[in-house]
C-alpha cells in the first residue's frame, strides 16, 4: 500500500528527504540527499511507489536498499548504535544535532515521526522562523528558500562568490559548518598538497626520499617484481620516465641493480635539491 504523506527526513531507499521542492505541471517535487551524497529533486509519486530509489547510483551497485545503520542521519539525529529492544521492537541510540543523546524507535526514525531528541520544538520560533535571504556566511550569500516554505525552510538556495549555486542547511550555514559551495575545502587541500609534496622536473621529492614501497608492492621491494618462474625484474622512475635495469636469475641480484640505479639517478638529484633549498633559504 502506497503511503499516504511524505515528511522531511523520511528515507526511500537511497534517499533522505530534505524539503518540499518546486512544483512542476501541478506535481509535488522532494529534494533529496543520496546516501552516496549527491542531492536529488524526486517527484513525490516516484519517492512513494520505490520507481526512484537513490540519486542513480543505486542501479550501479547492485546491493540492497538503505537500512538504519550506524553513521546515518535522520532529521537531527545521527545513529549511533543499536539499543535495546523492547516489545519486540528495535530500538537505536542516537546523537541530536544539539549534542544530546537519545533512543529512538526504529520505525519512527524512518517514517520521519522521530527527527530530533525534542530540541526542535523547543527553539524559539524567532530563530526557527529567521528570513536568511542576503545574509553572508563565508563565502556564501543567501538567495532564497528552497520549495515553497519560506523562512520556515531547513534549506536554503545559496550563491558561492566563485560563481556556484548551491543547496545548504540553515544549521550548517549558521553555525559556519558550510562556508561555501565546496571551493574553500578544494582550496585548502590543493594549498596543502603543494606544501607537502614537492614535484622538480616529474620528479616527487619526497617519494624518492623516502623509498618505501607501495600497496601495490608484493615482491618486498620497491621496484623488483617477479615475471616469471625463477626470473626477476628491475626497473625505476626518475623525471617521468620508466628506466629498464634488466632480468635476473634471483631476487636479489635484481634487488642490488635496482639499488645502485637509486644511487645513481636519486641521490645526486636529492643533494641538489637540498642544497637549492639551503640556498633559497640564506636568501
Amino acid at each position: 500500500m502506497m503511503q499516504k504523506t511524505i515528511q522531511e527526513g523520511q528515507i526511500f531507499g537511497y534517499l533522505t528527504v530534505l524539503c518540499e521542492a518546486e512544483r512542476k505541471n501541478g506535481r509535488k517535487y522532494w529534494l533529496c540527499r543520496c546516501r552516496c551524497g549527491n542531492e536529488t529533486v524526486v517527484e513525490e509519486h516516484h519517492l512513494k511507489s520505490g520507481h526512484t530509489k537513490s540519486c542513480g547510483c543505486y542501479r550501479y551497485k547492485g546491493s540492497t536498499p538503505v537500512i538504519v545503520e550506524p553513521g546515518q542521519v535522520y532529521g537531527y539525529l545521527t545513529v549511533l548504535s543499536e539499543a535495546e529492544k523492547k516489545n519486540g521492537r528495535k530500538y537505536w541510540r542516537c546523537r541530536c544535532r544539539c549534542g544530546n543523546e537519545t533512543v529512538a524507535e526504529e520505525h519512527h526514525l524512518k517514517s520521519g515521526h522521530t527527527k530530533s531528541c525534542g530540541c526542535y520544538h523547543q527553539m524559539k520560533p524567532r530563530e526557527r522562523n529567521m528570513d536568511l535571504t542576503g545574509h553572508r556566511y563565508g563565502r556564501l550569500t543567501v538567495l532564497s528558500p528552497v520549495g515553497t516554505r519560506g523562512r520556515k525552510a531547513d534549506f536554503w538556495n545559496c550563491r558561492c562568490d566563485c560563481g556556484k549555486l548551491c543547496v545548504c542547511e540553515k544549521e550548517n550555514l549558521r553555525s559556519g559548518k558550510t562556508q561555501s559551495c565546496g571551493c574553500l575545502m578544494e582550496e585548502q587541500r590543493k594549498r596543502n598538497f603543494e606544501k607537502a609534496i614537492h614535484f622538480v622536473e616529474g620528479t616527487c621529492l619526497e617519494k624518492i626520499a623516502a623509498r618505501k614501497n607501495t600497496a601495490r608492492n608484493t615482491s618486498g621491494h620497491r621496484g623488483v617484481w617477479r615475471v616469471r618462474e625463477n626470473r626477476w625484474r628491475a626497473a625505476i622512475g626518475f623525471k617521468g620516465k620508466s628506466y629498464h635495469l634488466g632480468y635476473f636469475n634471483t631476487f636479489e641480484e635484481a634487488v642490488e641493480a635496482r639499488l645502485e640505479a637509486e644511487k645513481t639517478l636519486y641521490d645526486p638529484f636529492i643533494e641538489a635539491q637540498r642544497a637549492l633549498l639551503d640556498e633559497n633559504k640564506k636568501e
